[in-house]
Parts: structure tokens; C-alpha cells; sequence
């Protein structure tokens, strides 16, 4: 995560209080006790979000770049372990994302990803609350 805004805050965490190196989805899913109470469709999601990471890693030539987080995931995350290893390409229900908030309950959200120009390392992610 290089940036956020205060609704990112509030509904999953406060990022600026994480070290830089943990402000990364896949280091947010496995080895955050919290991700499993915020993300109630958080098995499927993994999956998906692993098998991204190896294919946008791929695809830009990174192995070496992504070498040191997947090894700390590996050696801290048995499920990462099993994930990374499982060659699968999974999919997952975009448009759609739903998180468990600790005070407000189930919420539901519209999910649109974008390229960023110019950073093909990044990604921009923007969520719009739904209507239940």
C-alpha cells in the first residue's frame, strides 16, 4: 500500500502505522491475525490474490524482486506455503468485495481495479459502498 484514505483506515486498518514492508496485501491476508475476521470471503480471496501475484510476477520479469517476501510468506505462513506451491490460477468475483467490520457488521462494496501509467509494479484499487 503506498497510499489510502481515511475510509481505508477506518474499515481495514491504519496503514501508517505498519511498517512500509508490511503494507502489502499478501503480507495483510497471511500473517495479520485480523484478516480472517475482516475478509469473510478471505479463503477464496487468498487464493485468487496468490495466483495474481505469481502471474503479475511473472509477467514482469520480478522473480528475484519478489524473492525476499515470498520467502519470509513461506516460512511464516504454512497456507501461503501450500498456495505458492499450488500452480493453480484461481478466480475471483470482481466488481464485488465484502468486508466484516468490528462495529458496523457485513459490508459490502463495488471494487473497480485500474493500471497506474508508468508503474507497472502498481495498482490502484477503489471501493464504493453498496446498498445491501
Amino acid at each position: 500500500m503506498v497510499a489510502w484514505n481515511t475510509a481505508a483506515t477506518e474499515l481495514m486498518t491504519d496503514f501508517a502505522l505498519l511498517p512500509s514492508e508490511q503494507r502489502n496485501i499478501l503480507w495483510l491476508i497471511f500473517l495479520d491475525p485480523r484478516s480472517k475476521l475482516l475478509h469473510p470471503d478471505r479463503d477464496s480471496a487468498a487464493r485468487f490474490i496468490v495466483s495474481a501475484f505469481r502471474m503479475d510476477a511473472a509477467l514482469a520479469g520480478a522473480a528475484a524482486v519478489i524473492e525476499p517476501l515470498v520467502a519470509e510468506l513461506c516460512a511464516s505462513s504454512p497456507e501461503f506455503r501450500i498456495m505458492w506451491h499450488d500452480k493453480t490460477i484461481y478466480t475471483f468475483e470482481y466488481g464485488k468485495k465484502a468486508f466484516h467490520h468490528p462495529l458496523h457488521g457485513l459490508q459490502n462494496f463495488g471494487m473497480a481495479t485500474f493500471a497506474v501509467d508508468g508503474r507497472p509494479d502498481l495498482i490502484l484499487v477503489v471501493y464504493q459502498q453498496m446498498e445491501c
